[in-house]
């Protein structure tokens, strides 16, 4: 017997591979039940919306489409990110891996495995439901529950395998496809002629049990305002509220879920609403490519990234070398390594990574100013409590541009040669950041006090060149860029604090030159 180390549950391993895949089956089975019942509640409230009069599942679509609409081209990092946040959750033995695999024949297809926390009752129905995402906002990046929506730009129906967690029972195994149309499509015509029908679709149990008052009431309602109950579906409902029961998994999926991965998204690639496989392909292709080393400086849960493009691999590995932490300030200095092996080359850039957290429960004043600029902040941010900002530079000759980073890269550039990552509020994609925000403005302030510790540390250390090297890059202009404010560049602004502090940084001995 065996304990779960997030449950004191106990449970036996199969010895057999046979007796595992009985196990898997018996586990699906279990989530069958939920999955299907989440589906029979998604369409009791169409059908409740149409007989009462209301249309919220238009603005769920209308809203759904436009969010998809936004994450265009984000994709790729969106799934990075959903899976490097389950990480946190894994075993002491977890091999903290994610696997993106990319086959462009004979049927297009993505899919994106991870090891750590399988799905949880709450990741379905958070998946289920738009910008209902359960995550805790102080614990995870994503929290605004949009994120899984960016898949509809390259299938439209997108799949989700997921083992049973360690001591649990439940597998969640589904997917979305609009073909749940059509079965819903029949029953709310059924409801018209007086039938109160159900679908194998959604199982044996009717979806309604209403009277024959509550069935007068449908018609006359659809009557009065002159509604096609068809029409309705196939326009205006979103297919991606209702999941459907998968059947036991493909082959590609198995081997990923064999490989040590808990849950694989399958995105068959039929291009989305375009319909054009060649273009989601493409896409893929492009936003795969952006994963380089400096992807994964801030995703400290990840250790191996591995991405497979019609059976070419390339492995990315994430390893801190050194580690030291200054309780007192609440900071932390760590170099870290990050390999890239594939195509027969390898490569390896090397980070020094400085971060501090601030707020929590063991320091009130900074745990006051976070909830007092976020207040105003929509979705579950008001119940951030503590943030962790972070700092990075590369060990290289190379001239770098940095860019922000909210554990993922923006588009925007930092104007110095360092990248700075903190979990800011960005744009609905993820691409922007606006500064003049209390929020983000707050933790800018922190960002620009690390950097500042930064160079101090730097200074105090034995005098080697990357050591200069680093503190050009951590206050040294690269770029005049107004994405800040527009009156004060980022390097204006680490000048600024310096005075502040009464430690000017033109009167501070900073570099190690040639002639002293």
């Amino acid at each position: 017997m065996e304990k779960s180390a997030k449950s004191d549950r106990p449970y036996t391993t199969p010895a057999t591979r046979e007796e595992k895949q009985e196990l898997d089956c018996q586990h699906r089975l279990a989530g069958k039940r939920i999955i299907n019942e989440q589906a029979r509640r998604q369409v009791r409230t169409f059908l409740d919306e149409l007989k009462n009069g209301t249309r919220n599942y238009r603005t769920v679509a209308s809203l759904g489409g436009q969010v998809a609409q936004e994450y265009r081209g984000r994709a790729i990092l969106e799934l990075l990110q959903n899976a490097h946040d389950v990480l946190a959750f894994g075993v002491d033995d977890d091999p903290r891996q994610i696997s993106f695999v990319l086959r462009s024949s004979p049927e297009p297809e993505l899919l994106v495995a991870n090891s750590g926390r399988s799905f949880l009752p709450r990741d379905f129905t958070g998946i289920c439901e738009l910008a209902q995402s359960p995550k805790d906002p102080n614990e995870s990046v994503g929290n605004k529950g949009l994120g899984f929506q960016s898949v509809l730009e390259l299938s439209t129906r997108p799949e989700v395998w997921s083992t049973a967690p360690l001591g649990g029972d439940v597998a969640f195994t589904f997917g979305f496809d609009p073909a749940v149309r059509e079965p819903i499509g029949r029953i709310a015509r059924a409801l018209v002629d007086g039938n109160l029908l159900t679908d194998p679709e959604f199982g044996t149990e009717r979806i309604v049990n209403w009277t024959s008052e509550q069935i007068d009431e449908y018609r006359e309602q659809l009557r009065r305002g002159d509604i096609d109950p068809l029409e309705e579906v196939n326009i205006y409902l979103s297919p991606y509220v209702v999941p459907r029961f998968l059947k036991p998994p493909p082959k590609e999926v198995t081997k990923l879920l064999e490989a040590g991965h808990v849950t694989v998204v399958r995105l068959p690639l039929d291009g989305g609403k375009t319909g054009n496989p060649g273009d989601a392909i493409k896409s893929v292709r492009e936003q795969l490519g952006t994963l380089d080393e400096a992807a994964m400086v801030f995703l400290h849960h990840l250790s191996v990234l591995r991405i497979t493009i019609d059976g070419e691999h390339t492995e990315l590995r994430r390893q801190v070398d050194s580690r030291v932490a200054d309780h007192a300030h609440f900071t932390r200095k760590e170099r870290l390594r990050v390999k890239s092996v594939g195509g027969g080359n390898a490569t390896e850039r090397t980070f020094h990574l400085w971060s501090k957290a601030a707020g929590g429960d063991t320091n009130v004043a900074e745990t006051e100013r976070i909830v007092a600029a976020v207040r105003h902040l929509p979705n579950r941010w008001p119940e951030v409590r503590r943030v962790e900002v972070a700092v990075a530079v590369e060990e290289t000759r190379e001239a770098r541009r940095g860019v922000f980073v909210i554990f993922l890269p923006t588009a925007m550039e930092t104007g110095v040669g360092a990248y700075i990552n903190a979990p800011f509020y960005g744009s609905l994609d993820r691409r922007q950041i606006n500064f003049r925000d209390e929020y983000n403005n707050l933790l800018l302030e922190w960002v620009t006090n690390l950097m500042l510790d930064a160079v101090a540390e730097l200074v105090k250390g034995r005098p080697k060149p990357w050591r200069g090297r680093a503190i050009v890059d951590l206050l040294g202009q690269t770029a005049i860029s107004s994405t800040i404010d527009q009156a004060q560049s980022l390097a204006d602004r680490i000048c600024q604090r310096a005075d502040d502090l009464g430690q000017p940084l033109d009167q501070l001995a900073l570099i190690l030159c040639d002639d002293g």
